[in-house]
């Protein structure tokens, strides 16, 4: 109530060291409708002592209170936690099923998204059937191409933060594929700007936050 007393007041916003401080003064801002204070601790939920240490909680109490602007932030702040480590789950028990859903199929749609990127025979030859070297035309296998995508898909599922950060375009394996040379002719096979721009261009193109109708249907 001292809490509620001093923002009502416009007095100095009292410290919100916990979750669960917060959680208590939102409740409480409900039941003696204040919607004045409850804009405050609305502010408050996204500020980046909250939101960049637990994105998961954040997440789970905008969905609770139908904050659609600051759900889909935190959910955008997930991107870089592998949901099924065990260090989270915690986090996850708080999150209602519907809305752990929607989460889960943000996580999921990204993945799908890369590996069809990576798999497009449009963008990057490498997948083409039988492999052929685009200077002498002669087959080869492109290994190097096959098992950087099996590094990035491996990313995205244990260590998505290299995907988001785009810390992937840095990998080893990434360096290793763009050096590779054809065994017959000698020549490099692929093009490195132009192959690090597809990868980019790939990288921008994943889902950052839940769909907005998959919030609506869960909050209903």
């Amino acid at each position: 109530i001292a809490g509620l007393l001093l923002m009502a007041g416009g007095r100095e916003i009292p410290e919100l060291d916990s979750f669960e401080y917060l959680e208590n003064l939102l409740h409480a801002a409900e039941k003696y409708d204040m919607p004045g204070v409850l804009s405050i601790l609305r502010l408050a939920l996204v500020s980046p002592k909250f939101l960049d240490s637990h994105p998961i909680r954040v997440y789970a109490i905008a969905c609770q209170w139908g904050w659609i602007k600051e759900a889909k932030l935190a959910s955008t702040k997930t991107l870089g936690i592998d949901l099924l480590n065990h260090d989270v789950v915690k986090d996850l028990h708080i999150v209602e099923s519907p809305h752990l859903v929607a989460l889960m199929l943000l996580h999921r749609r990204r993945r799908d998204v890369l590996r069809t990127g990576l798999d497009s025979h449009t963008n990057f030859y490498a997948n083409n059937t039988p492999g052929r070297c685009s200077h002498c035309q002669r087959e080869i296998a492109h290994v190097g191409w096959m098992h950087l995508k099996h590094v990035w898909s491996n990313a995205l599922e244990q260590h998505p933060g290299d995907v988001v950060s785009g810390a992937v375009l840095q990998s080893p394996e990434l360096h290793e594929m763009l050096s590779a040379v054809c065994q017959h002719c000698q020549r490099k096979l692929y093009n490195a700007e132009g192959t690090i721009t597809k990868l980019k261009q790939l990288l921008d193109k994943l889902p950052t936050t839940v769909e907005v109708s998959e919030f609506a249907l869960a909050h209903s």
